[in-house]
């Protein structure tokens, strides 16, 4: 296994190890933003309902290399990204604020992999910058897949919603 693919299957096996702590700090300073004060219809569990998916989504890509297909309409991926978007939508929360929930939960990725992936291994900087293409390029499709979803939301009457994944 060459150097840089032996940093995202590390990179991958810490996020899997760690994805509760990520999206418990992440749900924490998400509920702090103006939109959840006030908000007692909001509860803890439905900021991190689709979370977990969406952190498998970039594991996946870590492991598996880039999966475009995976991101296209109709993919697993994309898929995970709408259904948290529609959630979002249902509860109120407006496009602008779903985005800056995702730069929040990009920023606690990189804070796990800042702070735990060097004490496992020595990393290059060529490792760094493979690691970066490919936790960027996964987030990069879900922040794009969940704006499409929103977008369509705002200028179609798409109602009722199209069924959440946990209901079909």
């Amino acid at each position: 296994m060459e150097p840089s693919s032996l940093v995202l299957s590390r990179a991958a096996a810490l996020l899997s190890q760690r994805h509760a702590n990520i999206e418990l700090r992440w749900a924490q300073r998400v509920v702090t933003f103006g939109h959840y004060q006030g908000r007692g219809d909001l509860h803890l569990a439905d900021v991190l309902d689709h979370m977990p998916l969406l952190t498998e989504a970039i594991i996946a890509v870590l492991r598996d290399g880039h999966q475009p297909d995976a991101f296209q309409p109709g993919g697993e991926f994309y898929t995970r990204a709408r259904t948290h978007a529609w959630t979002r939508h249902e509860q109120g929360v407006r496009p602008e604020e779903v985005i800056d929930e995702l730069r929040i939960f990009r920023t606690e990725i990189w804070r796990e992999l800042r702070k735990r992936l060097p004490r496992e291994m020595p990393l290059t900087a060529e490792d760094v910058f493979v690691l970066e293409e490919h936790v960027n390029y996964a987030l990069d499709l879900i922040v794009g897949a969940c704006l499409q979803a929103l977008r369509e939301l705002e200028t179609s009457d798409l109602w009722p919603l199209p069924p959440l994944a946990a209901e079909e």
